[in-house]
Parts: structure tokens; sequence; C-alpha cells
């Protein structure tokens, strides 16, 4: 992402998995006849601890960071076909950011000190998008989704493709998935982005 003050904000994913604590995604749906609900779920807490110069002093900085994004929205199939179904969505993404960060004296030759900063913020945007499933093979076929929104964001988007596999009970999939807000007057951020791959297995009630 990039910070409100022009600053870059990047962590790599071997970053990433060294400093994951936790972690996890999930999407639970619904549906009867042309209607459904799902609800998409991503929550993320990692942190690290490592040794910096603040003001020319050497502190110790253990940092922590804790996120939800929660996508609620209901859906409409607006076309099937024997390969193929597409749906249009209508809904809200609930983004929650908090951030806390322990600060310790690291420089045996300076005065101690020891302190903590704590903050948080939340954003809601109203979202419309289209997701389905074009089978490309009796069993192989490409999942897709997409959605754009607004609200508290000035905009945000998102998409996501793969691969998966039918069974008689679940699917296997893995996809790549992209999130990304623009915000307005945001005091922490002021565009900030989620994406990678996934792979995961979707069962059927």
């Amino acid at each position: 992402g990039e910070s409100a003050e022009g600053g870059d904000i990047q962590v790599d994913d071997n970053d990433l998995i060294d400093a994951l604590d936790f972690g996890f995604m999930t999407t639970l749906g619904a549906k009867k006849d042309k209607w459904g609900f799902l609800v998409d779920v991503i929550y993320l807490n990692v942190s690290d601890n490592t040794n910096t110069l603040v003001d020319g002093v050497g502190a110790n900085l253990n940092v922590e960071l804790a996120g939800w994004i929660v996508t609620p929205a209901v859906g409409y199939e607006v076309y099937r076909a024997d390969n193929t179904n597409v749906n249009i969505l209508a809904g809200a993404r609930y983004l929650n950011l908090s951030t806390d960060i322990d600060f310790r004296n690291a420089d045996p030759t300076s005065a101690g000190f020891r302190g903590s900063v704590s903050d948080s913020g939340s954003n809601w945007d109203a979202i419309i998008g289209v997701k389905g499933d074009l089978f490309v093979t009796d069993r192989f076929f490409i999942p897709y989704y997409a959605d754009i929104g607004a609200g508290n964001s000035q905009f945000t988007w998102q998409l996501m493709g793969g691969l998966g596999y039918r069974f008689d009970l679940c699917d296997v999939l893995v996809a790549y998935r992209y999130l990304d807000w623009n915000f307005d007057d945001n005091d922490v951020f002021d565009d900030l982005n989620v994406n990678g791959f996934a792979a995961g297995v979707r069962f059927f009630f």
C-alpha cells in the first residue's frame, strides 16, 4: 500500500509467511432457485520484532497488524447453461485494520525508554459484482469473480480467477485474487491492496 504521507508499504510473500501468526479465508453461501446469499471472510494477524534507529538511538520494535475483510452479498442467477452459470451480486465490503507497536531502548549506552502506540480503523463500501463457474470439461472448470464499489473508500475493486476440479461431493481449486482500495481522506493509507495465490476446497451441503 501507500501511506497517507506518500510512503510505500510492501510485505512480500516470504516475509508475510515468516511473520504470520494466524490467518484464514472462507466463504459461506446458501442458494435457493435463482437467489443466493454469501459471506466472504479474510482474517490476517502478523507480527514482527526488529531493531532500528529512532532519532539516532537504537530501539527494539515489536509490531502487530491484524485485519478483517468481510464481504456479505446477495446474488441472483441471470444465466445458466450446461457448462456455465452467471450470478450478479450486490452487497458491501468491510475492512478493519488495527496496529500495535511496542518499543523499548536497544542501545545500552543511552537512557532507557519504553512505550507503545496503538491505532485502528474501519471502512465500509457498497459493491456490485459478478461470479460464476465456466466448465471446460465435465470435471475441470474456471471459477471467476469480480466486483467494484465505493463508500468510505473513493473506489474499491476485486478480481479472482483460477482453475478447479469437481468431485462428487466437493471442488478443489487454485486461484489468484486481488483486492484494492483507493481512499479519499484516510489518516493512514492512501491506497491499499491485498493479492496472492490461494488454494482450497469447496464443499456442498
